[in-house]
């Protein structure tokens, strides 16, 4: 009855393991990726989940969140060979064999993502049929969701490590799904406001924060109050909070991925 999720970046395992029927049972930690000498990326992830057996039990679900800075987002009517297209303009080609998946964001919009063979493989030997998706699909459907009308220049801020994601919603598709690279709390500040410079958006359309980091989540809130009007806080959806209070603790993205995500086809 217990579902298993798990957000793999460069440094990092995040792991959440909950069930749906056991309220306060959610549990969240963080384990550190080294990788040695010498080794890959794929080869640390598989030593580091064989070092960790509980991940290996018979869950009813595996999400997988693939956290790279190598994606495309482009109109959900564009094909597999011209999303491929696309990407191989934007981005030089990797070191390794990778694979390109894709999933749709909102109406209008998807988002094309690279990863490992490799560690695709990896995970789709180890887990029953994974759900994989990347962190900004989530994150976009979920925001998508909650405004369904009226939501042009809504925005949602997401700061995960040091990395802000910025999904601003059009009346359609969403107007902006990207990623900035910010080591300081100005730094995600500097982007906000250009992004909304840029698509004119006044300062009285509204902005969630949302992030597992809360003194730099309340930091960054303090900074955009002294321009924008509504800055509130992204909530944990009452659903998984119930599911246990570490839910808070844990990256917001992983958190959405079971109210968002469906099986994965490509």
């Amino acid at each position: 009855m217990w579902h298993l999720l798990l957000e793999l970046t460069p440094a990092s395992l995040e792991v959440v393991a909950y069930s749906p029927y056991e309220d306060q049972a959610l549990q969240y930690q963080s384990l550190s990726l080294p990788l040695l000498p010498g080794q890959g990326a794929s080869a640390a992830l598989r030593e580091l989940i064989y070092s960790h057996p509980y991940l290996l039990n018979d869950y009813a679900g595996v999400t997988v969140v693939y956290s790279t800075g190598r994606y495309l987002v482009h109109p959900d009517d564009a094909s597999e060979s011209q999303a491929a297209a696309l990407f191989s303009q934007l981005f030089q080609p990797s070191r390794e064999k990778c694979t390109l998946l894709t999933d749709t964001l909102a109406k209008g919009s998807s988002l094309t993502f690279e990863i490992p063979e490799d560690t695709l493989n990896f995970l789709r030997r180890t887990f029953n049929n994974p759900v994989i998706s990347h962190p900004l699909v989530p994150a976009t459907r979920w925001f998508r969701g909650k405004y369904p009308y009226r939501n042009r220049g809504k925005m949602l801020v997401n700061l995960r490590g040091e990395e802000t994601d910025v999904i601003i919603l059009g009346e359609d598709a969403p107007l902006t799904v990207t990623t900035f690279r910010t080591p300081a709390v100005l730094d995600s500040l500097y982007y906000i406001m250009a992004l909304r410079q840029n698509h004119g958006i006044p300062d009285t359309a509204e902005i969630l924060v949302g992030g597992n980091d809360q003194l730099r989540r309340v930091q960054l809130c303090g900074e955009l109050r002294r321009f924008v009007r509504y800055v509130l806080p992204a909530l944990v959806p009452s659903i998984m909070f119930r599911a246990g209070k570490a839910a808070l603790h844990a990256p917001f993205e992983l958190i959405l991925s079971p109210l968002t995500l469906t099986r994965h086809t490509d």
